[in-house]
């Protein structure tokens, strides 16, 4: 790990887990429901809207949770890099 990605995550690891991974997951997620709604929504007309939404919802449930735990499981990888970057600079 470089000097650079190591300042970087120890100054993450500050903020703590939760704030990072909501201030990951969450835009990440309305991104994906607005550019999903941009290029699939089959018309403008307000009955249709609502039954692409709803018919989508689940969809949208999903892919946040998966995102969630894929952002979980980097938090965890980056943090051992991390530690074991402590360990070999001898830090305390």
């Amino acid at each position: 790990m470089n000097d650079r990605t190591f300042n970087n995550w120890k100054k993450l690891r500050v903020k703590g887990c939760v704030s990072w991974l909501l201030s990951t997951t969450v835009p990440t997620s309305i991104l994906y429901m607005v550019f999903n709604f941009i290029f699939l929504s089959p018309s403008l007309e307000p009955e249709s809207l609502m039954v692409f939404l709803s018919d989508n919802i689940l969809q949208y449930f999903i892919y946040s949770l998966v995102m969630f735990f894929g952002f979980l499981c980097y938090w965890f990888y980056n943090e051992s890099l991390y530690k074991k970057e402590v360990k070999r600079r001898g830090i305390v």
